[in-house]
């Protein structure tokens, strides 16, 4: 069979939001890599937070993390963009002055404000297996190895005002309240409103699927892209065939060429024997 090229999201594709992965998708993975396909994960999450213990039994042939910003293939980093020191600094000011708590995520390490995150299972999950790589942000310090961030909005945050002077750098991907986030009860100031991404310009998913492409020698029609999510858009725009998770969001099912069944019931599987991946 002729080799192709799949990339899956994790959050909502491959792990649900309690963080587990169906067996039946860790199988049906080990299957598609024995009959010799090559399978990325293709994430928003930074390299340094893809510390899953079932992905090391997959062993993906390469990753697309921080949503196309940090490329590795064969265990070789083939492309990485950094935020540049004085746009790093001006992030951190921004954030801090319009009240946006932020998670500065890079290769290596985490640097998450020490405000803002209250019941925010996430935040709490990223210290716990990030261990001594999540460190609280408070200011810049000169050294820090960001590829992106991902903020709450909260009732008291100027989001216009850190939009207007970040989005020269900077794309933003609202993600609405995802499941992993209690809302708090208190006063509307510290309620949260949605979730955000931001990216750095010209990077995406998409591009990350484009640049693997270029490195294997596979054209990007044999490419399969699976995900559920906004910040899916772009990858499931440019793959050659398109998968949404049937737990996806209305507008990813739409753009979709098939989706397939909710990550409980089998649906990386189902897609797979769909497309007689495996």
């Amino acid at each position: 069979m002729e080799s192709k090229l799949l990339f899956f999201d994790v959050d909502g594709t491959l792990i649900d939001w309690q963080r587990n992965m169906p067996k039946s998708a860790l199988n049906a993975l080990l299957k598609a890599k024995e009959n010799g396909h090559k399978i990325y994960l293709n994430t928003g999450r930074a390299r340094a937070n893809i510390r899953i213990p079932e992905f090391k039994k997959v062993g993906f042939d390469g990753i697309v993390a921080a949503c196309g910003s940090h490329i590795e293939s064969d265990g070789k980093v083939i492309y990485e963009n950094l935020v540049n020191d004085d746009v790093l600094k001006l992030t951190i000011d921004t954030l801090i002055k319009y009240k946006m708590p932020a998670v500065l995520e890079g290769p290596e390490k985490h640097y998450i404000s020490d405000w803002g995150f209250v019941e925010d299972e996430f935040v709490d999950y990223l210290f716990e297996v990030l261990g001594n790589d999540a460190l609280y942000l408070d200011s810049y310090e000169k050294g820090m190895r960001i590829n992106k961030f991902s903020a709450d909005i909260l009732g008291m945050t100027d989001y216009e005002s850190i939009k207007k002077i970040l989005s020269p750098y900077f794309e933003f991907i609202i993600h609405g309240i995802t499941p992993d986030i209690k809302l708090t009860d208190g006063d509307y100031p510290e309620k949260i409103l949605a979730t955000v991404e931001a990216v750095l310009k010209g990077d995406s998913k998409g591009h990350g699927i484009k640049k693997v492409c270029e490195y294997t020698g596979i054209d990007i029609k044999d490419s399969f892209a699976f995900g559920d999510g906004m910040n899916d858009v772009e990858m499931l725009s440019v793959a050659g065939h398109s998968i949404a998770m049937g737990n996806g969001k209305q507008e990813i099912k739409d753009m979709c060429e098939y989706v397939t069944t909710v990550i409980s019931e089998d649906g990386i599987k189902n897609a797979l024997l769909h497309y007689g991946l495996i």
